[in-house]
């Protein structure tokens, strides 16, 4: 089931993150961690905490996904679409 998750998770942010590479582990305890590479800018980030339940089912799976990116894109600086800050704000009360 691991390696489902992982190659689910890895496949769908290489699809969205073109020119990146993607890998996706599994700590010991179960949280997922996924390293993020752009070999173009040199940037890289190492998101952790993806608790494993996050990954199972489509729309879990595309929830977590759409939160990675986010967190990505304020990363690099760029602005969070208005409609995804609300939507985050939501989901956090």
């Amino acid at each position: 089931m691991r390696t489902k998750l992982d190659s689910r998770l890895q496949g769908r942010l290489s699809a969205l993150l073109p020119g990146h590479i993607v890998k996706c582990s599994f700590a010991s305890d179960g949280v997922v961690g996924a390293a993020i590479d752009n070999p173009a800018t040199g940037e890289s980030w190492w998101i952790t905490g993806i608790a494993k339940q996050s990954l199972t089912g489509k729309e879990p799976l595309e929830e977590t996904v759409d939160q990675l990116l986010v967190e990505i894109r304020a990363l690099r600086g760029e602005e969070v679409p208005l409609l995804l800050a609300v939507e985050e704000s939501s989901a956090l009360k």
